[in-house]
């Protein structure tokens, strides 16, 4: 899909259709924002399960660190998609300051959040790709 975002933002602003770019743009955001909350219930609730199934006895993450680790996942995939839509507005630059500021994030409490190395790196990249998001929003 993201292939294929960039393109098509792209034609929607060099044809000067702004309201169809705000409204397409508006649009994918809602999905990702749905498929994300939906990965972090699914993942608090039947994650653990899911990945003794998928990956047997050696799956040993429990609810909380699977919906933190979707939780993550999901912000990453939305300022992946902010990142596209910004791109396609020659925003390459507010782009980039926006994943620094989200690198900064993640360092930021990666280093300081707790002395559990996994917790630390979960809550460092929803901390790290939420931060980005937000900045491209």
């Amino acid at each position: 899909m993201q292939a294929a975002l960039l393109p098509k933002l792209s034609t929607l602003v060099s044809a000067g259709r702004d309201d169809e770019f705000q409204n397409g743009v508006r649009k994918l955001v809602m999905i990702v924002v749905g498929i994300g909350v939906l990965g972090v219930v699914l993942g608090g609730t039947i994650g653990p399960f899911a990945g003794k199934i998928l990956f047997g006895h050696k799956f040993n993450l429990g609810n909380v660190d699977v919906a933190l680790l979707a939780a993550g996942s999901g912000l990453f995939i939305l300022a992946l998609t902010l990142s596209q839509a910004l791109i396609s507005l020659s925003g390459h630059r507010q782009a980039m300051v926006a994943w620094a500021v989200g690198l900064v994030a993640f360092v930021g409490v990666t280093a300081v959040a707790t002395d559990d190395l996994f917790l630390r790196v979960e809550l460092g990249s929803i901390a790290g790709a939420g931060v980005s998001a937000a900045a491209m929003g």
